[in-house]
């Protein structure tokens, strides 16, 4: 009896399917997330060129929002998400805030999606008055 324990190796199937679909659902969940950070990116992207930019402190917010606007067509940006209502500009003499905050849902499988939150924003010249 003791011999016959010892040629026992390796998993079972039904193992080797639970471990299977648990590969494919951290797949399955990547795949889906993976692209809403790589939009956010090119969002991050375009808000640090606008704060690159030179004349920036002297532009009016008109000349701003199409300057930022230029930058998500250039970056491709996927502007689903991003309404002009969750874009929010400051600005008070060379003082500018230009903050982006917007929510993403990327769904999984049948009614279960991730609701991810962003909130990000650049300052520009002195300080607020």
């Amino acid at each position: 009896m003791n011999n016959s324990l010892k040629k026992q190796r390796g998993m079972t199937g039904t193992n080797i399917v639970l471990m299977l679909i648990g590969i494919c659902s951290v797949v399955i969940m990547v795949l889906r997330i993976v692209p809403v950070y790589m939009n956010h990116g090119k969002v991050v992207s375009a808000l640090e060129g606008i704060k690159n930019s030179t004349d920036i402190q002297t532009a009016n917010k008109d000349e701003i929002m199409k300057r930022l606007n230029d930058r998500f067509g250039m970056n491709q940006v996927d502007r689903k998400d991003i309404a002009p209502e969750n874009i929010e500009l400051t600005k008070e003499g060379d003082y500018v805030k230009l903050q982006i905050t917007y929510q993403s849902e990327a769904p999984i499988i049948s009614n279960m999606s991730v609701l991810m939150k962003f909130d990000d924003f650049i300052e520009v010249g002195g300080t607020p008055q």
